[in-house]
């Protein structure tokens, strides 16, 4: 049995890395005449972040964990403006302007839908991100199978010698999970693994690195783990072959289990958690120790119809010269074959 535990996201606010955070700048004015407000009050719904804006109106959020924000901005005699779906990836600039309308009395606070920006200015190296709500979407099991869905990603399936990016070795690839360099010391590559689940945003940086990356020459992976929630949320994710009867029945399962919630009970603003558990399950039979029914019912004395009873053939063809033969499999004490 293969069991994968990963325990993250456990982070206090002041655990902040370089590598896993951004920030936020703006300006605030006020819609009819265009003036800077100063002292408007900016904050990041959920969580204890925010700033106030200057003189001229500008203000600037740091260090802000990459995920995707709910943020107000309220100030006396204004309405309260609420955008939502702001995203902050990690190491780059996410800009929100505020035009703020003048209320004379309390009136109804007004909600904006963002807008992702078709270019980041901010961005000075090749660089593809997918975020938590593509991944959702993606046919992929591993976060392995998240970077080979991208563009200029080579996989040499035949040797098992990693993934290439431009041209260069497997071990020319620096890989970086919350600011952390994870790296195997002695052969390249990634030393851990981690659940897709429990990622929030991946980046492939390819050329033309910042100042804060080394130690690579083809390209840097960025992997930023999902923060807790200012509630508590859990989810449990199961997927096994054992439901169908065991004519198709390999002794394969999969676990996936999220804990999300703030680690004091009612203070979510001070510290949050985030657990993900992924459990692979697989009996690992070699194909003639044991196989499904299905397959070992074949037509042995070619009659075109499937033999009956006790057989114990299947079709290969072990000569290579084109044409099938028929294979005895013996059954074997081999017993289970468990990785952990």
């Amino acid at each position: 049995m293969k069991i994968k535990l990963f325990i993250v996201s456990f982070l206090w606010v002041s655990m902040l890395f370089a590598g896993d955070t951004g920030k936020i700048v703006g300006q605030i004015t006020d819609t009819e005449t265009g003036e800077a407000l100063f002292g408007v009050n900016i904050l990041l719904k959920g969580s204890s972040i925010g700033s106030a804006s200057d003189m001229e109106g500008n203000y600037i959020i740091l260090n802000v964990p990459a995920a995707s924000y709910t943020i107000s901005a309220s100030y006396i005699g204004y309405k309260t403006i609420t955008i939502t779906d702001i995203r902050v990836n990690a190491d780059r600039t996410t800009t929100v302007n505020f035009k703020m309308e003048i209320s004379a009395v309390e009136g109804e606070e007004v909600i904006v839908e963002a807008k992702r920006p078709a270019i980041v200015r901010d961005q000075t190296a090749s660089t593809t991100t997918i975020e938590d709500d593509d991944i959702v979407n993606m046919p992929v099991n591993s976060f392995d199978e998240i970077i080979n869905t991208m563009a200029g990603v080579v996989e040499n399936e035949n040797d098992n010698s990693g993934i290439h990016l431009r041209g260069g070795r497997s071990g020319e690839i620096s890989y970086l999970v919350d600011g952390f360099l994870i790296e195997n010391a002695l052969y390249g590559g990634m030393s851990m693994d981690i659940a897709k689940d429990a990622i929030s945003e991946l980046s492939l940086i390819t050329g033309a690195f910042n100042a804060e990356y080394g130690k690579a020459m083809s390209g840097i992976v960025n992997i930023v783990t999902k923060e807790g929630t200012p509630n508590y949320h859990a989810g449990v994710t199961t997927a096994s072959d054992q439901f169908g009867g065991n004519s198709n029945n390999w002794g394969t399962s999969r676990n996936i289990i999220n804990v999300s919630g703030p680690v004091f009970p009612g203070i979510g603003s001070i510290a949050n958690f985030n657990f993900t558990a992924d459990f692979n399950e697989s009996k690992g039979n070699l194909w003639k120790n044991q196989l499904p029914r299905d397959v070992l019912t074949v037509d042995v004395d070619n009659d075109g119809m499937y033999d009956a009873g006790e057989d114990t053939y299947a079709m290969a063809d072990i000569t290579s010269n084109g044409i099938s033969d028929s294979v005895e499999l013996k059954k074997g004490g081999l017993g289970r074959d468990r990785h952990f």
